[in-house]
């Protein structure tokens, strides 16, 4: 089995040059195709380079679990060059007989990133790999794969190359910034499988019976059988007791997103099945949100605490932005792997102006909230590709953000309540395993929604459509937590009386 790829494995030199290995990685961006010239022939291949990073956002749970299994793995180097010995810089639609032939030795060890003034460059990127792919692929951008290839630990491009190559660039600090990013691990995939939401607790989207394998799980865990029903009242009470503060209501709501997907887009802005929460917590102080952000890590494998400042918004780059001078897709603070939580603390957000780069974080947060896309900037033009990532927003009054939801949030003195690893696993199964399932409205449920509709704007003529579909959202991800393949009366009944609850909260604040 190939070892697994990380930096501080690299750093320490277990892994060396040469070496067979996988990577798990987030497609970040995708280059230019190349033409690479074969070890000991004169011809020449095309590839594609693949700017990858490690998944950003891992909670401890997940970053531990990934680590024992690569210390588990064992180092396999290749016997075989590098098939990046010999490379050009130029790309596919330059004449082959213009390609030079850069040849730098290959080195034994990783090659140091070379000191440049911190002032001259952007924020140290998180460990990132150049994975090169050989003929037509269908990787996306934002989607996470295993990649298992060669590891290359060659420069992209020798010192003279380089030299030459910015030779008449206007700004030093764009060479000192391309001499930087130059210097990162490359990976020659030949083979990649893309990961989806789960694979931390072993779950795999192509289990014959998934529900079978979660109950087998979680008897394996608990030493007893366990049903749906018995571990959603389980994951309920630690919600309650730890994330809610005691609060029922807002951790039933918690727990629907946490099992919130985007299952099906009409158009680039529609998409269905996607629920955001706005947790209003007038007297929230700073350890209630750390206990929050704390319950929801001990669950989930990647969560983003977003700090909703002025000057978070002025400082942070939230949407991927395009460097023209270097040729560099920056990364963003919102661009998520599929099914990571993002927590937003708007607290400490105040009155003030926004400058040009805070205008467009805010923009982009609220893109992601309301439509699940995340805008790229290029510049000349921005593209939105989609994200599927649930938001939970905290704050003292009504968010600025447009969430699905805004649930006031009432703590009640609550016993401490002590969780074992074995059911904090067995949270994270059902979590992994639920997800993936949807719940058919049926008939029974679109007779009970028109019936609930035609009552309400009787009652009260502004309710509209929107009401209407935010409840149906809301009463399938009840349906599917409790193991329901249709929406049943109770499963109505129960949401109804919960909206009516919330409804009770809201006119409270008012």
């Amino acid at each position: 089995m190939a070892a697994l790829l990380t930096r501080p494995r690299l750093d320490q030199g277990v892994i060396a040059h040469g070496a067979t290995v996988r990577f798990l990685g987030l497609v970040r961006d995708i280059g230019q195709p190349q033409l690479l010239l074969k070890d000991g022939a004169e011809t020449y291949v095309e590839t594609t380079p693949y700017r990858c990073e490690a998944l950003p956002a891992q909670t401890a749970w997940a970053a531990a679990t990934a680590t024992s299994a690569a210390t588990a793995d064992p180092v396999q180097p290749t016997a075989t060059t590098s098939r990046s010995s010999r490379k050009t810089k130029r790309r596919e639609d330059e004449e082959e007989n213009e390609c030079v032939d850069a040849a730098p030795p290959a080195p034994a060890v990783r090659v140091s990133e070379p000191k440049v003034p911190p002032t001259a460059l952007a924020p140290t990127p998180p460990f990132q790999v150049i994975v090169r792919a050989y003929g037509s692929t269908p990787w996306k951008v934002n989607h996470v794969y295993e990649f298992v290839g060669e590891l290359d630990l060659t420069p992209q491009a020798a010192p003279d190359d380089m030299d030459i190559e910015w030779k008449d660039a206007d700004s030093a600090t764009a060479q000192a910034k391309a001499r930087a990013i130059e210097f990162i691990p490359t990976l020659h995939a030949t083979d990649a499988s893309e990961i989806t939401f789960g694979h931390d607790v072993g779950f795999r989207e192509d289990l014959a019976n998934p529900t079978a394998w979660a109950a087998a799980e979680w008897a394996q865990r608990l030493g007893q059988p366990t049903s749906v029903e018995e571990m959603r009242a389980q994951l309920l009470g630690y919600l309650t007791a730890t994330a809610a503060h005691g609060d029922v209501v807002v951790a039933e709501y918690l727990l629907l997103v946490l099992l919130s997907r985007v299952y099906n887009r009409s158009d680039v802005s529609m998409p269905f099945g996607h629920l955001s929460l706005n947790v209003i917590w007038p007297s929230m102080s700073a350890s209630d949100f750390a206990a929050l952000e704390q319950a929801l890590h001990a669950l989930v494998p990647s969560c983003l605490s977003l700090d909703l400042s002025l000057a978070a918004l002025h400082d942070a780059l939230y949407f991927p932005q395009k460097d023209y001078d270097i040729e560099y897709l920056h990364p963003g603070l919102l661009q998520l792997p599929d099914g990571s939580t993002l927590l937003v603390n708007e607290a400490h957000l105040t009155t003030g102006q926004l400058d040009d780069k805070g205008t467009h974080n805010m923009a982009a947060l609220m893109t992601l909230v309301e439509h699940q896309a995340l805008p790229y900037d290029f510049r000349f033009y921005k593209k939105e590709f989609n994200q599927d990532a649930k938001v939970i927003c905290v704050s003292t009054t009504k968010s600025i953000l447009p969430t699905t939801l805004y649930v006031p949030l009432q703590p009640n003195t609550t016993r401490d309540a002590t969780y074992s690893e074995a059911q904090l696993q067995c949270f994270r199964i059902y979590l992994a395993v639920y997800r993936h399932f949807n719940a058919d409205l049926g008939n029974e449920g679109a007779a009970l929604a028109e019936q609930w509709y035609i009552e309400r704007r009787r009652a009260d003529a502004t309710v509209g459509a929107d009401d209407l579909h935010r409840l149906v959202r809301v009463v399938r991800l009840h349906a599917v937590s409790v193991g329901h393949a249709n929406v049943t009366k109770d499963d109505w009944d129960h949401v109804v009386a919960r909206h009516a609850l919330v409804k009770a909260r809201l006119d409270g604040l008012a």
